[in-house]
């Protein structure tokens, strides 16, 4: 079973925690919807769409259910709910979407440059971590978020087929 290392409670602001066993970077949903003006009834679309992945909690603070998806899935989650939002909570969301989706094509060109012999790119490399490392390893975690298999995500279009 997943455990989280610290509790949020839904708020206006994003919620993140980091398994520490894992290094994984999961975001609390209701935090999310939140965020974006959506009812946060939505986070239970996830535990259909990713059970194995979902982490789920009761806050015994709020008295509410807080429901956890790691990092990586949530374009695919803000995509499996974009037809149930009004049109500003629409608007917010894809735009959240395509910040994950920047972030994701940023991390996958530092993997493709962290994996070259050019001596002039790992020169360059060797600078950004001698000149900031507490940025280039939040980089590196995130990195790994994305780096594992995006085959995980459920595809809506072919649920159901076998």
């Amino acid at each position: 079973m997943n455990t989280a290392t610290q509790l949020s409670s839904p708020s206006p602001k994003l919620q993140l925690t980091l398994n520490k066993q894992t290094l994984q970077i999961d975001m609390e949903l209701n935090a999310l919807l939140t965020s974006i003006g959506a009812p946060t009834d939505l986070a239970q679309v996830a535990g259909t769409a990713w059970e194995g992945e979902l982490l789920i909690e009761e806050d015994a603070e709020s008295k509410s259910t807080l429901y956890y998806l790691p990092a990586r899935l949530i374009p695919a989650f803000i995509d499996q709910i974009l037809d149930q939002l009004s049109a500003a909570s629409r608007a917010e969301a894809t735009q959240l979407r395509d910040g994950f989706h920047a972030v994701e094509a940023s991390a996958n060109k530092l993997i493709t440059l962290t994996q070259t012999s050019s001596p002039e790119v790992l020169s360059v490399m060797q600078q950004l971590m001698n000149s900031a490392p507490a940025s280039h390893a939040l980089h590196e975690l995130i990195a790994a978020q994305f780096k594992r298999s995006t085959a995980l995500a459920p595809n809506p279009a072919t649920q159901g087929v076998q």
